[in-house]
């Protein structure tokens, strides 16, 4: 029998043949490594929902053998609560969202059983350790027996490992990998062992590569990507670089965000304390009072208190879950305290020590983060960092890293066997959505490397975009903080303020939000998709989305402009705004179905005489005069610099909202 680790009073008893519960059943093939060196195929079962009683399901874990089903050699358990959160699109279980994919295995399942079993002369070897070819193949020679020279001790010898890419040029290699990215989308065919990342770019040439964890791991990554091109650097040669870069005035910082976040919670359970006294008294006088209105007028008086709570305990979650990235700074006391620690597995790598591990390395991390891929904020996969060195002014980095985020973990990307990449070998398809995505004409740290400004601009050419045309004449009346950027849509995941995708926040400036992130979902209620009814111009309309799409039919078919209002008639359009959208689109189709009649057409002078940017401020001045969730939302958001996500394009600064957040202070 082996122990659950869910619940210790279950055993699972150690039985080699097919279970009841998976005969007939249509299971999917998975890759996993059950030993270090030992890929393995396996097969999962049916859910068995024997213990459900005690919240636990399990499924059973089956060997390949020879391309058949062999022994069972363990399960997968989860708590019987979380069970769907763990499944695919096509409801098979994705092992990726487990927190250990390894299964629990049966006692006799052990590497001489797995060699027997499967004719091994030794250790089945995943793809990823196998010796990689250099990523530059002129150096290719040059790597061998070169692996001790790297280093001395427990130092980096950062002159072998640091280049510079000496050229600007593009090489031909880019059509390639386009060509092979386009071949690979078009024969890809999803399976249940593939990986997220295969399926979300349709390419099975995605590998995942896992790493130690417990604060190890984005070192441990970069050691890994190395190995690819014969250099040796170890987690500890790395950390020990970030600690003799730290300065004062980066302890200081760190030392201020800890205190600050300490800070807001002890504050926090002070006043939940006292609001609880408070709704305890007056819960206690309305179960003595006899007087009805009395009993009415203390339910009404508790009203605004429990919502006082609820909101000064999402502060307070908040702020703890912001604290866990600052923990390690509980007893460091001075900048030699925060230099060792640094030098510890405590200290988990971040934005700080990211981007002065690229610097020292020349590299350049690309980020995927798997976190957003399965709260399915697919635009936003691709993690953009909005931290730029204002001292760098072009950046050359050498080799390129993929990485994947979890949240809380780092592991790497390979692609078609390789852990490190030059410019030109970068996956076609990642470069796209870096150009997509991080280039934006705001910042970044791509618009300073020119090989991807090179690549921009011959897009843009291709596409006809000229770069110079961003509609920046509506700007000149709007101030805001360039260093503090929310960006928002009708999907955004509900993140802290700064933490967003295509956000920043200095981080002496965190704490001025707090109130921002006590509401949830604040950035939807920004989007002109958040339904917010407001009264203008003599009608009642669901969302400024509809008002907008409404006034370009206002004069030349004003029964078709009626269509989008709550007060006339409760048509469809009037009540979804992605629906509004459509009917007032080009096509006046929405999902491929005529929404607005081909003979109803837009006013002509709409665009022509601005008047779509007169509706559009209207609206939203009267979405947030009107709204007081919505006005709290906006001038929470202080100074600053608000942008729309747009999909393959540069966000859109919305200065109309700046402008209606100015004029509400007055």
């Amino acid at each position: 029998m082996v122990a659950s680790k869910l619940d210790p009073t279950i055993e699972y008893p150690e039985i080699k043949k097919l279970s009841e519960v998976d005969e007939g059943f249509d299971a999917s093939l998975y890759e996993v490594e059950l030993y270090p060196k030992m890929l393995c195929t396996i097969v999962i079962g049916n859910i068995n929902s024997i213990h459900k009683d005690k919240g636990v399901y399990h499924m059973s874990v089956y060997l390949v053998v020879d391309d058949s089903m062999g022994d069972k050699i363990g399960v997968y358990e989860c708590l019987a609560s979380n069970y769907t959160n763990l499944l695919d699109d096509e409801n098979d279980l994705d092992i990726d969202k487990l927190d250990d994919p390894i299964p629990l295995l049966f006692s006799f399942v052990t590497p001489d059983y797995l060699r027997r079993t499967l004719k091994l002369k030794k250790p089945v070897s995943p793809v990823d350790d196998d010796p990689l070819p250099s990523v530059d193949d002129e150096n290719k020679e040059e790597d061998k027996g070169e692996e001790s020279d790297e280093y001395v001790g427990d130092r980096l010898n950062l002159k072998d490992i640091v280049q510079e890419d000496d050229s600007d040029i593009i090489k031909s290699i880019e059509v390639k990998m386009m060509e092979e990215s386009i071949e690979e989308r078009k024969n890809y065919k999803k399976k249940g062992n593939h990986n997220w990342l295969q399926k979300f770019l349709k390419n099975k040439k995605f590998g995942i590569q896992d790493v130690e964890s417990q604060g190890d791991c984005f070192f441990a990554v970069i050691r890994e990507a190395f190995k690819g091109i014969g250099k040796n650097i170890t987690v500890q040669q790395l950390r020990n670089e970030v600690s003799d870069r730290a300065t004062k005035e980066v302890f200081d910082s760190f030392k201020q965000q800890y205190d600050m976040f300490y800070t807001s919670i002890s504050e926090s359970n002070l006043k939940m304390k006292k609001i609880y006294d408070k709704i305890k008294e007056l819960k206690t006088a309305n179960a003595t009072e006899k007087n009805p209105k009395i009993k009415k007028q203390i339910v009404e008086i508790s009203k605004p208190l429990i919502e006082e709570f609820k909101r000064t305990k999402r502060e307070r979650e908040n702020a703890k879950k912001l604290i866990e990235d600052y923990n390690f700074m509980k007893k460091v006391k001075n900048l030699q305290d925060f230099k060792d620690i640094i030098k510890t597995c405590a200290f988990w790598a971040e934005v700080w020590s990211i981007n002065l591990i690229e610097m020292f390395l020349n590299i350049k991390v690309i980020i995927m983060s798997s976190d957003n891929y399965r709260s399915k904020d697919t635009d936003n996969v691709l993690l953009c960092s909005s931290f730029v060195d204002d001292s760098i002014q072009i950046f050359r980095p050498k080799y390129y890293l993929l990485m994947v985020h979890t949240g809380n973990h780092y592991k790497l990307i390979t692609y078609d066997g390789k852990r490190i990449f030059t410019f030109e070998t970068i996956p076609w398809d990642i470069k796209q959505m870096i150009v997509d995505k991080c280039m934006e004409k705001q910042g970044g740290v791509y618009i300073k490397i020119p090989k991807f400004i090179k690549l921009k601009s011959e897009r843009s050419e291709q596409m006809g975009i000229n770069e110079e045309e961003e509609g920046e004449s509506k700007m000149s009346d709007v101030t805001y903080d360039e260093n503090t950027v929310f960006q928002f849509y009708s999907k955004s995941a509900d993140r802290a303020p700064g933490k967003g995708s295509g956000e920043k926040i200095p981080a002496s400036d965190v704490g001025l939000y707090k109130e921002l992130d006590g509401i949830p979902d604040w950035r939807k209620v920004l989007s002109n998709f958040y339904i917010a009814p407001f009264e203008l111009d003599g009608h009642r309309w669901n969302s400024v989305e509809h008002f907008y799409h409404a006034s370009k039919f206002k004069r030349g078919n004003p029964e078709f402009y009626l269509t989008f209002t709550l007060n006339e008639g409760g048509e469809e359009i009037s009540k979804d705004p992605a629906l509004a959208k459509g009917a007032g689109g080009k096509t006046g189709k929405f999902k491929g179905k005529r929404i607005r009649p081909k003979e109803v057409v837009m006013d002509e002078d709409f665009f022509t005489s601005k008047r779509n940017e007169v509706e559009m401020e209207r609206a939203q001045k009267a979405k947030y005069e009107q709204n007081p969730l919505a006005k709290r939302v906006l001038l929470y958001t202080g100074n600053a610099k608000l942008q729309h996500f747009v999909r393959a394009s540069p966000p859109i600064v919305f200065y109309d909202t700046m402008r209606v957040r100015r004029n509400l202070r007055k």
